[in-house]
């Protein structure tokens, strides 16, 4: 077998792949919005090859489309967890917060109050 290099990477041997680019995804849609987001760079943040991505989605646009799907389904948890309508708008508000990224590919761009 032969010794890995030095700052060569391995292969994604680990856990669910679709579902470790779907997380690096988030993640980089959270930080600096959907337009920073690449199938290269969903694929360095979770430390694969760059055609790795290609597996599990066709194109950028598939992608963006599960990212936007897992959004909706955790909205939803959290929604569906409170009963006052006061508290459905306090959980939009703070899915909004806390995941501006995806609540911005999930809806559009708003301003909250």
């Amino acid at each position: 077998m032969r010794a890995r290099m030095r700052g060569q990477k391995t292969s994604y041997h680990h856990g669910d792949l679709k579902q470790g680019l779907m997380e690096a995804a988030a993640t980089l849609i959270d930080i600096r919005g959907r337009h920073a987001l690449t199938m290269r760079e969903a694929a360095r943040r979770a430390g694969v090859s760059e055609a790795a991505p290609y597996r599990h989605f066709s194109n950028l646009d598939e992608l963006l489309g599960a990212v936007a799907l897992e959004g909706f389904e955790m909205l939803i948890d959290d929604v569906e967890a409170v009963s006052s309508a006061r508290a459905i708008r306090e959980a939009y508000l703070a899915f909004a917060a806390d995941y501006p990224g995806r609540y911005e590919l999930m809806f559009g761009k708003a301003t909250l109050n």
